[in-house]
């Protein structure tokens, strides 16, 4: 069985002055074309939906149009407040997978977006970091800082070591750390007030993001365990709307993501590398940023996904510092 998931991170007001080379979000107007685009072509089902059709209790050509499973990772407020009156609007659910530490931590931010919020609010234009000198006010420097930084904190073996790389950037760009309270308004996210606000009859449902949105497949199998069931555990006791689904942070899992997931949700989705439609613990997404609707015609079509997307796939296995090479070429550096 194949339907198409498609996802999203953020939406971002329609406003002049963003640091569009930065940031990769749609804003409010882009958002709803797309959603104008996907209800013309698709029909969005819930999660509840998507399960029902995959265990063959519903039929897929009892739809008018192909179904079509839209969702949200990461848990930005942006999504409750812009994102949400659009899908009400087209009357199209969503699910939107959230880190289970924002329940128990007001204060609690995620790596990837301290890692965000410091390096676009540092004065500083040129770092050094792992023997590279980077103009991060660039976009292609913010791309290979961004590649280095990531691939450097997923090689963390402990907590206390992502800890101290979080310091030492915040060190280097001559910053604090931030604490939520402390972030743009872009980059916050939804509090355990918001969540718990949302209602079973939303279009929005609740789902995992995990606990902390670590790097799943470099984590031990009790680590893992902690990630997937205490997520599960918050969202259970506190999100009326929750629904047992988890989408792996930054798409990352291995053979032992998967038997725990098995254990505890209905589903699992994934991104590009491993993932397959034939395996429920390590479903597709697909990825949306700004793309208008004539870019959405070849990123959702049959050719993309059947030959390209498998080929990227591919291509991402090689290791990611060999980019450096090609961000060099283009003078990056």
């Amino acid at each position: 069985m194949r339907i198409l998931s498609l996802f999203w991170h953020n939406v971002v007001p329609d406003v002049d002055n963003q640091d569009h080379f930065k940031k990769s979000e749609p804003t409010i107007s882009i958002f709803r074309e797309q959603i104008r685009f996907i209800v013309n072509k698709y029909k969005p089902i819930s999660i509840a939906d998507f399960m029902e059709i995959i265990e063959g209790k519903c039929l897929i050509n009892s739809y008018s149009k192909p179904p079509v499973l839209l969702g949200f990772d990461d848990g930005y407020m942006n999504i409750i407040k812009y994102a949400l009156p659009i899908l009400n609007e087209f009357n199209a659910p969503a699910v939107f997978f959230v880190n289970g530490k924002v329940l128990k931590d007001s204060e609690f931010v995620p790596w990837q977006i301290e890692f965000r919020h410091l390096i676009t609010q540092t004065g500083e234009k040129v770092v050094e970091f792992k023997k590279e000198r980077i103009d991060i006010d660039s976009k292609r420097g913010y791309q290979l800082m961004h590649i280095l930084f990531k691939s450097s904190f997923k090689a963390c073996k402990t907590e206390d070591e992502r800890q101290s790389l979080l310091s030492k950037l915040a060190d280097i760009l001559n910053l604090e750390r931030p604490k939520a309270a402390d972030l743009v308004e872009d980059l916050r996210l939804a509090t355990k007030e918001d969540l718990t606000k949302i209602e079973t009859n939303s279009l929005l449902t609740l789902a995992s993001h995990a606990m902390t949105h670590n790097n799943l497949a470099n984590l031990s199998f009790e680590e893992q365990t902690y990630e997937l069931e205490q997520s599960d555990l918050l969202l259970r006791e506190n999100c009326p709307s929750y629904y047992p689904a988890i989408s792996y942070p930054d798409g990352s899992f291995n053979s032992d993501t998967i038997i725990i997931a098995k254990c505890i949700y209905k589903c699992a989705f994934a991104v590009l590398e491993g993932s397959s439609y034939h395996n429920l613990y390590a479903y597709p997404r697909l990825g949306l940023q700004k793309e208008k609707s004539k870019e959405l015609v070849y990123i959702t079509s049959y050719r993309r996904l059947k030959y390209y997307r498998p080929l990227k796939a591919f291509l991402k296995k090689i290791d990611p510092i060999s980019l450096i090479t090609v961000y060099k070429l283009k003078g990056t550096s």
